[in-house]
């Protein structure tokens, strides 16, 4: 480890670059290092972090995806099928991933305390369970579903049977609803290498964003978003206290409704 360099580094930063990931995803590799080396500073294996001297990649680019507006949610729901109905308002109102929102099952909801409690795909490997208030348009739209006998049942027996990929997966899926809707999705920027792909600046990942916009808009502390959309940072996101489900419920409070 000490004889890795400020210049290897920044060379594996670039070589990142040019494999097909964006800038976020490239400085995220080297922020990662950047945490291993001050660990081993700090307990005297190295003398300095090499990771630190090297200077990230801007991170405003063009391809970065937007929120939809609410217009453009209600455009969404007015030609989605009922289970994308759900599935859109679990992205819009509780800021779920695709894949997560799509293999939720009947086991994961508290209808009565409006809770979801579910382990994210992305944390899989580290158990990491979350526990969130929904929002009463959900709590509406699940009291609407019938109840299987089987509480392992899937929410969306049909869409939690596809991949998020492929030609006939669910990301494809919704953009297809996307342009049903009327809603021009302007593709990013090509990008080249193994890893390279072409980006839609809406899609469904677009809805996490609205989510968070929405509360940040609304004046929500970050504190609170931060457990709300599950980007874990600090002490507050390890742990879900009965406080931390009031905050959520009076931060949904400011959240109108999506339909």
């Amino acid at each position: 480890m000490s004889c890795v360099t400020a210049i290897d580094v920044d060379r594996f930063l670039h070589a990142e670059k040019r494999g097909g990931r964006s800038n976020t995803t490239s400085n995220f590799s080297v922020r990662l290092l950047r945490g291993l080396f001050s660990t081993a500073r700090r307990k005297g294996i190295i003398l300095t972090n090499p990771a630190e001297a090297v200077d990230l990649f801007p991170e405003h680019e063009a391809d970065q995806r937007v929120p939809f507006t609410q217009e453009q949610v209600r455009a969404l729901l007015s030609v989605a099928s009922p289970e994308w109905y759900g599935l859109i308002l679990f992205g819009y109102q509780a800021g779920l991933r695709l894949s997560d929102a799509a293999h939720l099952t009947w086991n994961n909801v508290d209808l009565e305390q409006r809770l979801l409690t579910f382990t994210p795909q992305k944390t899989k490997r580290s158990r990491k369970t979350m526990v969130r208030r929904f929002h009463p348009e959900i709590a509406e739209y699940l009291q609407g579903l019938p109840r299987p006998i089987n509480s392992s049942a899937p929410i969306f027996p049909t869409l939690s049977k596809k991949t998020t990929g492929s030609a006939c997966g669910l990301s494809n899926q919704f953009a297809k609803l996307v342009a049903r809707a009327g809603i021009e999705a302007p593709r990013g920027a090509e990008k080249h290498g193994p890893a390279g792909r072409r980006t839609r600046t809406l899609c469904f990942h677009s809805l996490r964003h609205s989510f968070n916009s929405r509360l940040a808009n609304a004046d929500v502390s970050i504190d609170t978003r931060k457990v709300m959309v599950g980007h874990a940072s600090n002490a507050m996101n390890e742990r879900y206290t009965h406080l931390d489900v009031e905050m959520q419920d009076k931060a949904l409070q400011k959240l109108s409704r999506a339909a």
